[in-house]
């Protein structure tokens, strides 16, 4: 039990220099993340304009009698050339 308390209490002493690269590395580690919140907010409103868009109601109403409808036939278009 004692050499297990020794253990703790020099883990929990930090050099001088254990702190300063603590610091620096937490430092270095937030200017990193800050070039990456401009990107983010682009992200952002580029998902909210999606959204906005997939939520739109579209203008022509398939349910409605006489409405338009696509044709569903086997109809492909001819590759050539390739």
């Amino acid at each position: 039990m004692c050499r297990y308390r020794a253990l703790k209490r020099m883990q929990l002493r930090r050099t001088p220099v254990q702190v300063f690269f603590a610091i620096f590395l937490l430092a270095f580690a937030i200017a990193n993340a800050q070039a990456a919140f401009p990107d983010l907010g682009k992200a952002k409103a580029a998902v909210q304009n999606i959204f906005s868009m997939l939520d739109r109601v579209p203008l022509i109403d398939s349910e409605k009698p006489g409405a338009h409808l696509l044709n569903k036939g086997g109809h492909f278009l001819p590759c050539r050339g390739l």
